[in-house]
């Protein structure tokens, strides 16, 4: 598993890493100071997961995840927002701009680190699905539409011609 952990404290970078190798998960951890470095890092490597400090210097972790968002392949990547903070309104906002989980590091465990990791991954792969369906839905009720009007048309010519052989029956008839 690739994991990029984007922190700017050494002790929790430290923490993490710890944690992640002690682990019975086979990680590969790429590591950044900043939102900058990490993105820099992000573009240059495919990750399976990317941990997150909410409170970064220059630009928090907030902005990193839209700008991960943004890109056409931001949406395969897992994200943990990570806070010293324990704020209901921050995780909120973590998880609409698109992380998937939300932990505060001082509550973090191993297993709890872990268990959001995989949660995480697994959240992202079934939000990534459902996506990919509701586009082949889309595609199929576009499709489903164009039948419908093809079938309203050629309805439509059946009834003029149905009308115009009455109507030229009907004339020899009288």
């Amino acid at each position: 598993m690739d994991i990029l952990l984007v922190d700017d404290d050494q002790v929790d970078r430290t923490a993490i890493i710890r944690t992640l190798k002690k682990s019975n998960l086979n990680v590969h951890i790429e590591e950044a100071v900043t939102v900058d470095q990490g993105l820099e890092l992000y573009s240059k490597h495919v990750f399976d997961i990317v941990l997150l400090d909410y409170s970064m210097p220059s630009r928090d972790g907030i902005e990193m995840i839209l700008d991960i968002r943004n890109e056409a392949r931001g949406t395969t990547t897992a994200i943990v927002m990570m806070s010293t903070y324990e704020d209901e309104n921050i995780a909120l906002e973590c998880i609409k701009a698109g992380a998937q989980d939300f932990l505060v590091k001082g509550q973090v465990t191993p297993g709890s680190l872990i268990h959001a990791i995989r949660y995480s991954i697994e959240r992202q792969q079934n939000e990534l699905a459902l996506k990919q369906k509701t586009v082949e839905l889309e595609r199929l009720n576009k499709e489903l539409r164009k039948r419908s009007l093809a079938l309203e048309a050629a309805n439509t010519e059946l009834e003029a011609f149905n009308f115009t052989v009455s109507h030229d029956l009907r004339n020899p008839l009288t």
